[in-house]
């Protein structure tokens, strides 16, 4: 019959495979020849919280100087100790201490919590060195977590060395199996070993920084001067944290602040309920409404309001329907809609011009108003003014074409109108320039479709249209297009 249990060298085995983060599945295996991994379940306090580079030393920012880090990792040379009670001859020991070293306090990341000469194994799992299965694995059997022994003359001792050495990256203890003669004594002895000390977030304090309860997702963010004040609607650029807007150049808003601890730090809920809403106000400092829905404001940055955003462009985002005033609410986490289309707030008068198939456009701001809007064609904004009884449509980008729309009976063109069309709204009398540059082109057009029984008359101002001083415009939606050769001016088109 077969031995009841596991023997003691398959026993010492699991055991160091283990130890060395791999798993083991076969008696003649070494460790270097197993290839699936294991680990030690400990506390959440000892537990790495933070992604770890498998490559630290073989990307654009390598870790590759002491003392350089990506803050979750930092390159470390640890001094060492011989553990007195672990002799097993005349001047030989099996068992060493790791400590920061002499010069840590000056230069470590984790100078504040642990000082100078620290050994590793009485901070119980705050310093543990990065073992190597966080690393990717190479073709020798090695990743670049893998820690570097040297001797007092900082000379490599190998991994595969005659002595069998072999470290415990969670205490920092290193064990040594043979160590030779005098071996505590010689300049050869282990004194030095360099690897990567985990300096990031334990477990614990990655859950406390990222809270939340059956009722609602949330994070606790430090951002040194946040400025952000409860009720803020935030988005983020990398690490940082802004006020969002409602415009489609932003990225998606992430959620509102509901507590400010203190200058630099603050709550950010992302979605479900809250009692935290007392205080909140909207782009107009009210209170907030109960049975409200308040969205992403489009004009106040990190404002909630009640009013849905409507101008094109814009994105229409909900974000928080608030179910008590200044009591309670559910916040939203939902995708915003760009806004595609819309209509006027019919303020002040309407102009009705009429192209003559049927589409209709034109709005009368108040006199000296300008009103800007997306560009319909071509890039930039297109903008619509009014001079008096004039509104002038152009586009900043396209200034070479403008529509002139009046409501006046007699209008004096200047010299500097090339490629406008005149719309008129009424009867008109329009006066060319006197002295038009050569090719000047202007076209005109009735707008309202009553040429027929209120002419349009456009003068020549001492240059004939073709062959006359005067051209009329008596058939409603009637247009025609003239050009300035220098001597009179021609048309180029027309329609009647």
């Amino acid at each position: 019959m077969s031995e009841i249990g596991l023997n003691e060298i398959n026993k010492d085995a699991i055991s160091f495979k283990r130890l060395s983060g791999k798993a083991h599945t076969q008696f003649g295996f070494d460790v270097t020849e197993e290839g699936l991994t294991s680990n030690v379940q400990i506390a959440a306090s000892t537990v790495f919280g933070e992604k770890i580079n498998p490559n630290p030393a073989d990307n654009p920012s390598a870790l590759t100087s002491l003392y350089s880090t990506d803050g979750v990792v930092e390159r470390v040379r640890f001094e060492i100790d011989i553990i007195a009670s672990t002799t097993v001859g005349t001047n030989q020991s099996q068992g060493y201490k790791l400590k920061l070293p002499s010069d840590y306090s000056a230069n470590g990341v984790l100078n504040n919590i642990f000082g100078s000469g620290t050994y590793l194994h009485e901070a119980l799992g705050r310093l543990q060195i990065v073992p190597s299965l966080y690393g990717d694995l190479k073709n020798d059997g090695t990743t670049q977590y893998d820690a570097t022994l040297f001797d007092t003359n900082l000379n490599p001792i190998p991994k595969f060395s005659d002595i069998n050495w072999n470290l415990d990256p969670y205490s920092g203890i290193l064990f040594v199996q043979d160590p030779p003669l005098s071996f505590d004594t010689n300049a050869a002895r282990p004194r030095f070993l360099e690897a990567f000390l985990y300096v990031g977030k334990y477990l614990d304090s990655v859950l406390t920084n990222q809270s939340g309860t059956s009722e609602r997702i949330e994070k606790q963010i430090n951002q040194t001067s946040h400025g952000f004040a409860v009720g803020d609607v935030l988005i983020s650029s990398g690490n940082t944290y802004n006020k969002a807007l409602a415009i489609e150049q932003q990225p998606e808003a992430l959620g509102v602040v509901t507590v400010v601890e203190d200058v630099d730090n603050f709550t950010l809920a992302y979605v479900g309920y809250t009692d935290l809403v007392g205080g909140m106000t909207d782009d107009n400092g009210d209170l907030l409404s109960g049975d409200t829905v308040y969205y992403l404001s489009d004009v106040d940055e990190g404002k909630l309001t009640a009013t849905p955003p409507v101008t094109v462009g814009d994105i229409l985002k909900p974000i928080m329907y608030v179910i008590e005033s200044n009591t309670s609410a559910n916040i939203f986490q939902v995708r915003g809609n760009v806004i595609t289309s819309g209509s006027t707030n019919n303020e002040g008068d309407l102009l009705v011009v009429n192209s003559g198939a049927g589409a209709e456009i034109g709005v009368t701001p108040n006199a000296s108003d300008t009103v800007e809007l997306r560009t319909l064609i071509g890039s930039g904004d297109t903008s619509v003014a009014q001079v008096g009884n004039n509104v002038i449509i152009y586009s900043d980008s396209q200034k070479e074409r403008v529509i002139t729309v009046t409501t006046d009976t007699s209008v004096a063109i200047s010299s500097v109108a090339n490629n406008t069309l005149f719309v008129a709204s009424g009867t008109t009398s329009y006066t060319l320039p006197a002295a038009p540059s050569v090719g000047t082109v202007l076209s005109f057009t009735d707008g309202l479709g009553d040429a027929g029984t209120n002419t349009i008359t456009v003068s020549g101002n001492g240059n004939n249209i073709v062959d006359d001083t005067l051209a009329f415009i008596n058939t409603n939606y009637g247009s025609f297009t003239v050009e300035y050769n220098g001597v009179f001016w021609s048309v180029t088109s027309f329609i009647t």
